[in-house]
C-alpha cells in the first residue's frame, strides 16, 4: 500500500551492517543470476573500495546522490562520495594512494566548476568512475558501522534516520526533498524518529575548515548561516509531497514524484543504481 498519513510508521530496515553482504567475489561467482542482477564491474569498483576502507578499520558509508538513489529518489550521480569519519579522511586517502592499489585507483583533482571544495578524488583506472572520500562532520553523521545498513548486494548507507537527520542537520532541504519522496514518509514518521530541537544557526562554521580550500565569498558564507527550525522545516517538506508531483503526474497513479501507489520499499530491491556508474 501507499504510505499515507493514515499507514503504519516505517519500520528500520533489518540489515546487518556487520557482514557485508555479497562480497565482490561472491557476486562475480554468481554465473547466470550475475547477468541477471549482479553490478557491472563499474559499481564493483566502488564496492571494492569500501571494503578494502573496512578491512584497514576505517568504517565508511555512500552518501549524497548515491544514497538519495538507495532510497528511491531519481537522481543523475557524477561522482560517488564515500564519508568517513573526519578523523581518518587523511588516512582513509593514504590507504588508496598505497603503492598496492596504485593500478586501480588514480588521485585526480576537483573539477574546476567546484572551486571551494577540497577532499580526496580518485577515478576507479579501468573505467570512467570516480569518488570522493568526504569526511562525515560534512554530513553531520556519526560514521559508525552501528548507523550504517547495507543494500541487497552489500553496499554501505546511512540508516534512513540517520540520513533523515542529517539532512535536518545541515539545512540540505532539496535533498530531504528527494529523501522524502523516494520513501514516501509520512510527517507522522519524522515525530517518531528524528530530533527537532534547536534551530540549524551558523552549523556550518566548524566544517568550513574540512572541505573549503579558501575563504568563501561573503554571499555563500552568509548561505552557510542561515537559522532555520528543523521541525518547520520537515513540515514543509512532508505536507508538500503532492506539490512536487508537477502537473503532468496524475495523484491517482503516484504518491509522491518517485513512487506510484501502492509501491514497496525500494530497498527491498535489487537497485539498478548499483549496476553501473549511474
Amino acid at each position: 500500500m501507499g504510505l499515507l498519513d493514515s499507514d503504519p510508521p516505517i519500520e528500520e530496515k533489518n540489515t546487518s551492517s556487520s557482514g557485508a553482504g555479497l562480497d565482490v567475489g561472491s557476486i562475480m561467482m554468481l554465473d547466470g543470476a550475475y547477468k541477471e542482477f549482479a553490478p557491472r564491474e563499474g559499481a564493483l569498483c566502488i564496492l571494492k573500495v569500501t571494503q578494502i576502507l573496512e578491512e584497514a578499520h576505517i568504517p565508511c558509508c555512500l552518501v549524497a546522490d548515491s544514497a538519495l538513489l538507495y532510497f528511491g529518489a531519481a537522481k543523475i550521480r557524477w561522482d560517488w562520495q564515500i564519508c568517513v569519519p573526519t578523523n581518518q579522511l587523511g588516512a582513509a586517502a593514504s590507504v588508496l594512494e598505497a603503492d598496492i592499489y596504485a593500478k586501480d585507483y588514480m588521485s585526480t583533482p576537483i573539477p574546476v566548476a567546484w572551486p571551494f571544495i577540497s577532499y580526496p578524488r580518485f577515478q576507479c583506472t579501468e573505467f570512467y568512475i570516480w569518488f570522493e572520500l568526504v569526511p562525515s562532520n560534512r554530513y553531520f553523521i556519526d560514521c559508525k558501522p552501528s548507523n550504517f545498513e547495507r543494500s541487497l548486494l552489500g553496499f554501505p548507507y546511512p540508516t534512513l534516520v540517520v540520513y533523515a537527520q542529517s539532512l535536518l542537520d545541515s539545512l540540505n532541504r532539496a535533498d530531504l526533498c528527494d529523501l522524502v519522496d523516494g520513501m514516501d514518509l509520512p510527517e507522522i514518521w519524522g515525530y517518531e524518529n528524528l530530533d527537532f530541537s534547536g534551530a540549524n544557526d551558523a552549523i556550518w562554521t566548524e566544517v568550513d575548515e574540512i572541505f573549503l580550500s579558501i575563504e568563501p565569498p561573503k554571499s555563500l558564507s552568509d548561505t552557510f548561516c542561515l537559522a532555520l527550525d528543523r521541525l518547520d522545516m520537515w513540515k514543509d517538506v512532508t505536507r508538500n509531497k503532492k506539490h512536487r508531483l508537477g502537473p503532468i503526474d496524475p495523484s491517482l497513479l503516484f504518491s509522491t514524484q518517485y513512487r506510484f501507489q501502492d509501491d514497496i520499499d525500494p530497498r527491498l530491491t535489487f537497485r539498478e543504481t548499483e549496476k553501473g556508474g549511474f
